[in-house]
């Protein structure tokens, strides 16, 4: 104990690097480690680094591009959600009126990528319906 009746200090063991200890862990047994899976790549994409102003491959339209594909995916997501309500079972056990709602927000969703940008279609992105979970 020190002078202050209220601390307490506890010896701390600090692990220190022999020299000549230059182990590295590849990123897949780092992963592996904390429970982190690899997914592979989609085949459909293809990555360059060091793209910049001046090289061949930059395209000004690349960011338009990426936003319509990030539109896309959040609508088939939406879709197969709003697909699981067509089937026979779940369509059987909505009211009238529930199937006319999910007929309109399927078509909005189909329709979203006919608008001119991505900032007018996130603009006119349908509401999901309250009783769809």
């Amino acid at each position: 104990m020190t002078e202050d009746e209220n601390t307490i200090e506890v010896p701390v063991e600090v692990p220190v690097e022999e020299p000549g200890d230059d182990t590295v862990e590849t990123m897949e047994e780092q992963s592996e480690d904390i429970g982190i899976e690899e997914v592979p790549l989609n085949p459909k994409v293809t990555v360059h680094y060091n793209v910049g102003l001046d090289h061949e491959l930059y395209n000004p339209d690349g960011s338009e591009e990426f936003n319509w594909e990030e539109l896309r995916a959040k609508r088939n997501s939406r879709l197969k959600l709003a697909d699981k309500y067509q089937g026979i079972l779940f369509y059987s056990t909505l009211t009238k009126i529930q199937q006319g709602e999910l007929a309109i927000y399927r078509q909005a969703l189909l329709d979203i990528t006919k608008y001119d940008t991505t900032a007018e279609a996130w603009d006119n992105w349908p509401t999901r319906l309250d009783w769809m979970n």
